[in-house]
């Protein structure tokens, strides 16, 4: 199947990617560019080049489920499945409120997910998105972008001044977001997995300098020597 087409008018060669609705890329993709470009700079009658997409977008970029050793569907499924955790939001969850939305118009799930920790209030859940900041697989997010795993607590990024009461009347309350990335599953779920055994151990962590808005210091845990041989979770 080619996604590549090239034609040359005038001595100007237009290229057009077309895959799914975003045009995006993968290795099969990259090889056919590749393919076209030299033997476009092979045509003595071609002078410039056009590269454009079909469609609405030029394109998203690449095809990061592609990329990845596990899906986003599985990292979600395995959070739902964690006992520390009471409620999961993405896209291919079937307990989400807008399961029929996403049926009838998603093309993809997409990385980003957000969850609740059980009995974990607004200030608790704040300082276990800080706690999985401080296991280094995982980093801390003003903005989700690029392909590193990132969190965030919702209300202290998004919803700082934000009433606890408006919060919980909207559902956006004591949510930890997590934009999952290309780090090695096993890895993020280790971290996810220690994060929650053990972010409200006080032996773990220790107060840093100020970071952020008046009272908000970020904790970071220290392992100990013999936690280097827990057992490392997985997926299955």
């Amino acid at each position: 199947m080619s996604f590549v087409e090239a034609e040359t008018t005038g001595g100007v060669a237009t290229v057009t990617l077309e895959r799914g609705k975003v045009n995006a890329l993968n290795d099969a993709v990259v090889d056919e560019l590749a393919a076209t470009f030299e033997a476009l700079r092979r045509d003595a009658a071609v002078g410039a080049v056009v590269l454009t997409g079909r469609g609405k977008f030029f394109s998203f970029g690449f095809d990061i489920p592609e990329l990845l050793p596990y899906t986003q569907e599985d990292f979600a499924a395995f959070l739902a499945r964690h006992p520390k955790v009471s409620e999961v939001f993405h896209p291919s969850l079937p307990s989400h409120p807008d399961a029929k939305a996403i049926a009838r118009d998603y093309v993809r799930h997409g990385s980003m997910l957000s969850f609740r920790i059980a009995g974990a209030d607004e200030e608790r859940t704040r300082h276990y998105a800080d706690v999985l900041a401080t296991c280094v697989i995982v980093r801390y997010a003003l903005s989700f972008d690029g392909v590193a795993t990132k969190v965030n607590h919702h209300k202290t990024v998004s919803e700082y001044f934000t009433p606890i009461d408006r919060l919980q009347r909207n559902g956006f309350d004591r949510l930890i977001r997590l934009a999952v990335g290309l780090e090695d599953a096993d890895d993020l779920c280790a971290a996810l997995n220690w994060t929650l055994h053990h972010g409200d151990d006080d032996i773990y962590r220790a107060r840093l300098v100020y970071l952020g808005p008046p009272g908000y210091t970020l904790p970071i845990h220290l392992l100990r020597p013999e936690d280097a041989a827990l057992p490392k979770p997985s997926m299955q």
